[in-house]
């Protein structure tokens, strides 16, 4: 499931672009769209759709471009299961979670496209004469979409997970290459060292550069999808300022702060791995270690809903900013996690297993593994994220993509090397006080960000 928010624009245009009104007819036959969900529309022919759209501006006809538009794409293996009456649920699911409520909007399947695809056209007007609230549409589509797929299991896009797991790196390396540089030449060239090319948008008619992109040759990205400190012009007012303040910067470079950082989760991996490579222990399987426990919800007590995070573990759904509705009979069926559990959930073949450190209860679909009196508390929590162990896990992984499954009986028959249990108390405290570090050190790192996106926001107003 893939959500694009599109140009917002007239009714007419909108509503006529989506029921195929401007296309060419012996093409886009009727057969090939139909309206498959709509609320205070008239939905007969195009001229009543649009005339009850345009009541309802009529309260607000100041509002320019009143007609919202969202195109929702899906993969081709979740298409036995996209009938309308599906398809026409998750448009609404989808617009509650965006706030779009209260206000008319008509939902229109395409049916000649390889994709399965439905278009969303709502009034940006509500029934009650109030714009409708659309900021941060964005950031809020991506959190909706992702908490709709894992609801119902739709199938994540490789593409958009390529997308999204690329982020963070050109980010990291365009923050780097920004610092105190005072050209698009002298930046271009910084971020050619680091792999990355930048690319230009232009005017069509007067030529000049107004937007700014970004690839590594594998993907391509917008500078404003990365960070909205990383449009064209944000850039280029920094490269000016940085180039008139060159002087003062340089006179008062003693005076700033030096943050260094000792520890850095790449560092924390390796020692991981340094650690239970060389293991003068007992050899076991996984099953001599850790139970299956299927102990369900009792609904004697009123537990947390649990929900895996690769960096955080098993970790209270509420804290995700995850808005799932679970019903009373569902959770019955919910599994109970204690303090101490290992929980191989349904994304461990890539980011290994879940700890957890609060008690709860998680969706029967994860399988809960109870350490046994031979292992100290958290002792495999580290291992468990570790690439060493997450790699291992080739060898019980069956499927392809999104679609991997972990063999859990497979799994629990291979072998680990483990420590005495003195060791073992060793190892937990000394990971207990570099994670400690770790966050504060994170912690600092994150006011500086902070502080630098103030301070670049408050350069280009």
């Amino acid at each position: 499931m893939f959500a694009r928010i599109l140009k917002s624009g007239s009714f007419h245009d909108v509503v006529g672009y989506v029921t195929r009104q401007f296309h060419d007819p012996n093409e886009y036959t009727p057969d090939t769209w139909r309206i498959i969900g709509s609320e205070n529309i008239f939905t007969s022919d195009y001229a009543k759709m649009v005339q009850s759209f345009e009541a309802i501006h009529g309260f607000m006809p100041g509002k320019e471009n009143p007609a919202g538009h969202i195109s929702i794409s899906f993969d081709n293996a979740d298409a036995p299961r996209l009938t309308d009456e599906f398809m026409a649920q998750l448009a609404k699911e989808y617009m509650e979670g965006m706030g779009i409520k209260n206000t008319q909007y008509l939902v229109v399947r395409h049916l000649e496209t390889e994709h399965p695809h439905f278009h969303i056209v709502y009034n940006r007007v509500d029934m009650s004469g109030k714009a409708v609230d659309e900021r941060n549409n964005f950031r809020r589509s991506d959190r909706v979409v992702k908490a709709i797929k894992d609801k119902y299991g739709l199938t994540y896009s490789p593409l958009k997970q390529k997308y999204e797991d690329r982020i963070p790196v050109f980010k990291e390396r365009i923050s780097q290459a920004i610092y105190c540089c005072k050209s698009w030449d002298e930046f271009s060239r910084r971020l050619a060292c680091a792999g990355i090319e930048v690319k230009f948008h232009d005017d069509h008619n007067t030529c000049k550069h107004i937007g700014v992109k970004f690839t590594d040759g594998d993907i391509t990205i917008n500078g404003s999808k990365i960070d909205r400190a990383f449009t064209y012009r944000r850039l280029n007012n920094l490269f000016e300022f940085n180039r008139r303040h060159g002087q003062q910067q340089s006179d008062y470079a003693p005076m700033r702060t030096k943050v260094t950082v000792e520890y850095t989760p790449t560092q924390k991996s390796s020692i991981v791995d340094r650690i239970f490579s060389d293991v003068n222990g007992e050899v076991v399987k996984y099953r001599d270690v850790l139970e299956v426990s299927n102990l369900r919800n009792d609904g004697k007590a009123d537990y947390s809903i649990l929900s895996a995070s690769q960096e955080f573990g098993m970790i209270e759904r509420e804290s995700l900013d995850i808005d799932i509705k679970a019903e009373a009979k569902s959770v019955k069926a919910y599994k109970r996690v204690h303090a101490g559990d290992y929980v191989l959930h349904l994304r461990s073949f890539q980011g290994g297993l879940a700890f957890a450190e609060v008690e709860g209860i998680c969706s029967p679909a994860y399988t809960i593994l109870r350490p046994n009196k031979r292992l100290e508390y958290g002792y495999l929590k580290e291992y468990f994220n570790s690439p060493k162990f997450i790699k291992s896990l080739v060898l019980v992984t069956y499927g392809i993509r999104d679609g991997r499954t972990i063999n859990v009986d497979e799994f629990l028959e291979m072998n680990i090397s483990i420590h005495s249990k003195d060791k073992q108390a060793e190892i937990v405290k000394s990971f207990s006080v570099l994670s400690e570090k770790l966050r504060l050190e994170k912690k600092i790192l994150y006011r500086y960000e902070r502080q630098r996106t103030y301070l670049l926001n408050q350069l280009f107003i």
